[in-house]
């Protein structure tokens, strides 16, 4: 509320109106006459344009007086006081406008100005009790707003559960969530957001749910000029649509219809979000006569969003950013066949000695991922079996599963599988160089183990370490890898990773200090081998170590 209570006076004596505008100190007191009429069509004009708190009228004016103002203010702008002067042979009509709304009357000649500061006062005390209800309304129509999503969800759940019969409850509903009422051909629409693990990530959590928040209110203007949509948030990844249509004739075109909708929120959303979306569809279900129970409706959104979820699955196969709509071809085989599960666990062992990571990633993608693309399982129990290997060999290394588990989280599509495994191999193999130093490998072995962890820091040659143990290199490197599951160089590579990324964890060395501290001078190669070890960069590596 301002300062300064508004009025506007109207009355047609010229020296009535500069009594009260200038014989009293009404500013002092915090009211400021913001206008002056002649009669009430003027005061309407007026109060049309000005913003006024509190009309202090005259009863008898030429064109329209103040009865008939005070009528129209209670009628058109009830927030309005209205105080009425009047003379001593007015007194009944300004009962009557007392009984139309006005505050109250004061005589025009012989009250002075504390009775009129006594109704300002008054009307003040009424203005500020308005103020704060209207506060009220809106911070309550604000929370309510704030849940309406939440809202919208849960009685969707409910309908599916089949908790409403009557068709009234469902319709008031419907209305009281601000939702168009079901049409006679409905549809459920599943937008994900694509690589959801990342994208929140870089983002916090308060500015990720007004980006969620800005999705479902774009998607819903967007589609809104397609059918009649209503959106609501169905988990941290996922916005449930609504739609419907009203005629037969649109929904014999179903395809085409949503091909016109996933072009649109595709590109919308390519605009103004900072992230891509999949999109799928259930098929179309249809009650020509209309929806006559609230049972009839639940049992068609219950079938509808179990073929939206199915069809969404299709999309960990064939890759984000598309549309899918539902089809008998959409389900995938619902089991993982443990028969197939152990023939890939067997296939995926033994690549754990390799070393060459383009070979790695031709090999995962031949004996792991085309196989998965192949028999189509189901997507959640996938994920779950490759969590599950990253559980063993790095149960001793809290840092290892850490950044392991944080990669698989981010396995969106059976594309990025590569990634992760190749990491997940990765990780075995610093597992095992770590532990295995406890005089298990050959002496000749063992010696140039040792040598390596004092003189890792220098250049160390093949030549150099045969000349140290006394055999050729021919049998040497045979030796090494059959010994270790790793040729020399990579061997020496990785344990310069570990050291390095014990130091990232340890100390506050800049990283050009640290590259130079364990043999690898050069900065920008050292940082390249790092991420191609690890995944990550050494600064984003010492980010995430220390978060």
């Amino acid at each position: 509320m301002e300062e300064f209570i508004r009025l506007l006076i109207v009355d047609d004596e010229d020296l009535l109106r500069e009594r009260i505008r200038y014989g009293f100190s009404l500013q002092e007191y915090g009211y400021h006459i913001v206008a002056e009429a002649n009669d009430g069509e003027e005061a309407i004009d007026i109060l049309n344009r000005v913003n006024v708190d509190v009309v202090i009228t005259d009863i008898v004016m030429p064109r329209m007086d103040g009865l008939e103002l005070t009528q129209y203010l209670k009628e058109q702008q009830p927030w309005v006081k209205v105080i009425i002067l009047s003379n001593y042979a007015e007194f009944e009509f300004a009962r009557k406008a007392v009984s139309f709304g006005a505050l109250g009357y004061t005589l025009k000649v012989s009250s002075g100005f504390q009775e009129l500061l006594a109704l300002l006062h008054q009307a003040r005390q009424e203005i500020e009790e308005d103020h704060e209800k209207l506060r009220k309304v809106i911070e309550e129509r604000h929370r309510f707003n704030q849940h309406m999503p939440l809202l919208r969800k849960q009685f969707m759940m409910d309908l599916t559960r089949l908790m409403y019969s009557e068709w009234s409850g469902v319709e008031r509903q419907f209305t009281y969530l601000n939702m168009p009422p079901p049409a006679p051909f409905l549809a459920v629409g599943l937008v994900q957001i694509d690589e959801y693990a990342t994208v929140s990530r870089s983002y916090h959590r308060k500015d990720m749910a007004l980006l969620q928040y800005a999705l479902m209110q774009m998607l819903e203007e967007v589609c809104g000029q397609l059918c009649y949509c209503s959106t609501m948030p169905w988990n941290e990844e996922q916005t449930l649509l609504l739609l419907h249509w009203q005629s037969e004739a649109e929904a014999v075109h179903y395809d085409m219809a949503v091909d016109r909708l996933f072009t649109s929120i595709r590109e919308s959303v390519r605009q103004f979000l900072p992230f891509t979306v999949s999109v799928s569809f259930s098929g179309i279900k249809t009650a020509y006569e209309g929806w006559n129970s609230g049972q009839a409706l639940g049992s068609a959104l219950q079938d509808a969003i179990a073929e939206s979820k199915t069809a969404i699955q299709d999309r960990f196969y064939k890759g984000a950013g598309h549309k899918f709509v539902y089809s008998k071809q959409s389900v995938l085989n619902q089991q993982f066949d443990p028969s197939f599960r152990q023939e890939l666990h067997q296939q995926l062992l033994a690549l754990y000695h390799e070393t060459d990571e383009l070979f790695l990633q031709n090999a995962i993608e031949s004996r792991i991922v085309v196989p998965l693309l192949r028999e189509r399982c189901d997507p959640g129990q996938v994920k779950e079996w490759l969590k599950e290997l990253a559980q063993n060999p790095i149960d001793n290394d809290p840092t290892g599963r850490k950044q392991l588990l944080s990669q698989w989280m981010q396995i969106d599509t059976c594309f990025h599988i590569h990634a992760f495994l190749t990491s997940l191999i990765q990780w075995d193999q610093h597992a095992r160089i770590a532990q295995n130093q406890d005089g298990s490998y050959r002496k000749d072995i063992q010696s140039v183990l040792d040598l390596i962890a004092r003189n890792y820091r220098e250049p160390l040659t093949v030549s150099e370490v045969c000349e140290h143990i006394g055999i050729s290199p021919n049998y040497f490197s045979h030796l090494f890898k059959k010994e270790t599951g790793m040729n020399f160089t990579d061997y020496v590579t990785h344990f310069r990773i570990l050291q390095a990324k014990r130091l990232l964890k340890d100390t506050k060395l800049k990283v050009q200090d640290i590259s130079g501290r364990v043999g690898i001078p050069d900065y920008k190669y050292f940082s390249r081998l790092f991420r191609r070890t690890t995944g990550q960069t050494p600064s984003a590596y010492r980010e995430s170590d220390t978060s």
